[in-house]
């Protein structure tokens, strides 16, 4: 209390001003976050593309990272970069993971989204999993979709997505016999 009162007029205005940019910021970050595509590098680990590169790991596996919280400003976006990704991914998906270590929320526009979602990729039989997403969100998540999604969805890492998936790709040429 005694900071306050000893302080300026134009400090505390100073202080506001700073309060009010750094909201904006925070919230302009939250409608335009910069995600990306992540590829494995043998040199030097897990390394983020640009979405524009629609890179995937191995053929049918893509990791994308989404760099916010998910909530009713940035669900569109969201949405469109998911559609898109898939849509031009070259060869088709079978699994599309999202990394999710910078989304700590999901609301319930969000978590609409994510049903939605996962129906598109369902209709055109690609698996979604996630990747890195904090233990509270996962069991929100799980709860959100357990008609569409298996417990065994959720990884703790990247890095065990991909032997994951290469088994599954395994058994599938077994089961196919190609």
């Amino acid at each position: 209390m005694q900071f306050i009162e000893k302080t300026t007029k134009s400090e505390k205005q100073g202080i506001l001003l700073a309060i009010v940019l750094s909201l904006l910021a925070h919230t302009r970050h939250g409608y335009h976050p910069k995600n990306y595509v992540m590829i494995a590098s043998a040199k030097s680990g897990w390394q983020p593309q640009p979405l524009m590169t629609e890179t995937q790991v191995v053929p049918g596996l893509m990791v994308y990272h989404f760099s916010h919280s998910i909530y009713y400003a940035n669900a569109g976006v969201f949405s469109s970069q998911v559609t898109e990704l898939v849509e031009n991914a070259e060869p088709p998906l079978k699994w599309f993971c999202i990394e999710a270590s910078a989304v700590d929320d999901v609301d319930y526009s969000a978590a609409e989204t994510l049903r939605s979602l996962q129906g598109f990729l369902q209709e055109k039989g690609i698996r979604l999993v996630f990747a890195h997403m904090m233990e509270d969100l996962k069991v929100k998540i799980y709860s959100d979709l357990e008609k569409q999604v298996s417990k065994d969805a959720f990884y703790d890492s990247i890095h065990e997505v991909l032997p994951s998936f290469v088994q599954f790709r395994n058994w599938r040429i077994e089961l196919d016999g190609n």
